[in-house]
C-alpha cells in the first residue's frame, strides 16, 4: 500500500477515492505517514456496508488526531445497472485507487471510464492486479510474519488480533479457491500489456506499470494520468 500511496502523488487539499477499499489499508497508510500533505479528504467505497463500519470503528480515534477527513460510501462497483456510475460528480476527485479490484468486476473497462470521468484534469489513477502466475502463498507468508511481529494489534485492534490464527487459516482457504476460480475463468488476472492497454483505452496517458506486492512481486501496479 505504501508503494501505491506514493504513486497517487497526493498534494495538500486533494480529494481521493479508494474503490473497493476493503479493510481500509489506504486510510491506515495515510494515518501512519509522517509526510502527509494537509487537508486530504478520502472517500472509501465498498459494496459491503459492514466493511465500511469496521474501518470507521477501527480508525476513528486515530483519524481524530490527524488532518485527514473521511467519508464512507456503499456502492456496487460491478456497474451492471442500466445507467452504471460511480457515485461522484464529474471532475470532483484529484486521485483514485483501485487496489486488487479489477480482476473481480465483470466490466473493468466501464469502471476505468468512470474513474476517468470523476477525476479532474491532471488526476492520478493507481490500480493493481495480481499477475497471472501469482503465488498468493508468498503474500500470505510475508503478511503473516509482519502481523505476528505485533502489527496485527495496531492494524486490526484487540478483538480481531486475538483471532489472528483463525484469520490466517481462512485466508489460505480463500486464496486457494481464488486461484481455482481464476483457472476456471471466473476471475481474470492481468499481464502488464493488458493493464496498460485498459488505461489507455480509458483515456489515461503517461501510463507506467511496475511490479509490487511481495518479493518476488506477485502483482502489477499501474498509474495513469488524466490529460
Amino acid at each position: 500500500m505504501t508503494q501505491q500511496q506514493d504513486l497517487l502523488e497526493l498534494n495538500a487539499g486533494d480529494s481521493v477515492v479508494d474503490l473497493g477499499c476493503g479493510t481500509g489499508s489506504l486510510m491506515a497508510g495515510l494515518l501512519e505517514s509522517r509526510e502527509l500533505p494537509t487537508g486530504i479528504c478520502l472517500s472509501q467505497v465498498d459494496f459491503v456496508p459492514d466493511a465500511l463500519r469496521r474501518i470507521r470503528d477501527r480508525i476513528s480515534a486515530r483519524r481524530a488526531r490527524s488532518n485527514v477527513c473521511a467519508s464512507y460510501v456503499s456502492a456496487d462497483l460491478e456497474l451492471m445497472a442500466r445507467n452504471p456510475w460511480i457515485p461522484f460528480a464529474d471532475q470532483s476527485q484529484d486521485a483514485a485507487l483501485a487496489s486488487l479490484l479489477i480482476s473481480y468486476v465483470r466490466r473493468p473497462e466501464m469502471l476505468i471510464r468512470e474513474v476517468f470521468r470523476v477525476l479532474r484534469p491532471g488526476g492520478r489513477f493507481v490500480l493493481s492486479a495480481l499477475r497471472p502466475d501469482a503465488d498468493t502463498s508468498r503474500i500470505f507468508v510475508q503478511g503473516a510474519e509482519e502481523l505476528r511481529r505485533g502489527r496485527a494489534l495496531e492494524v486490526f485492534g484487540q478483538a480481531e488480533s486475538a483471532s489472528l490464527e483463525d484469520s490466517f487459516r481462512s485466508f489460505l482457504n480463500d486464496a486457494a479457491r481464488l486461484l481455482e476460480l481464476e483457472e476456471r475463468g471466473v476471475f481474470h488476472f492481468w499481464p502488464e500489456d493488458e493493464i496498460a492497454k485498459l488505461l489507455k483505452q480509458g483515456g489515461f496517458r503517461r501510463i507506467r506499470v511496475q511490479q509490487g506486492f511481495g518479493t518476488p512481486a506477485q502483482a502489477l501496479i499501474a498509474v495513469g494520468k488524466k490529460p
